[in-house]
């Protein structure tokens, strides 16, 4: 016995993620966590996880990622200065 399974378009109705184009904010968070870590140590980065974290583009795992990863290229430089003045 089968079962009709239905129209698939309105499962199709939203664009595929390759479709999708980076918007303001993911623009500005990747800015942020790259130039702003020279241009504006600490408080950039920061910011471009704020953003980061208010996107849609992304998913909550990649998010999860990029923290992880800027958190620690922010503390590296304060970890490595305590350690030498020690």
């Amino acid at each position: 016995m089968s079962v009709p399974l239905g129209d698939p378009g309105p499962l199709n109705a939203e664009p595929s993620r390759k479709q999708q184009r980076w918007g303001g904010i993911e623009i500005g968070a990747a800015a942020l966590m790259t130039v702003g870590m020279i241009l504006l140590p600490v408080i950039g980065p920061l910011l471009g996880l704020g953003l980061t974290w208010l996107s849609s583009y992304w998913t909550t795992r990649e998010k999860i990622v990029v923290t992880g990863v800027v958190l620690a290229l922010v503390a590296l430089p304060i970890v490595l200065d305590l350690r030498a003045s020690a």
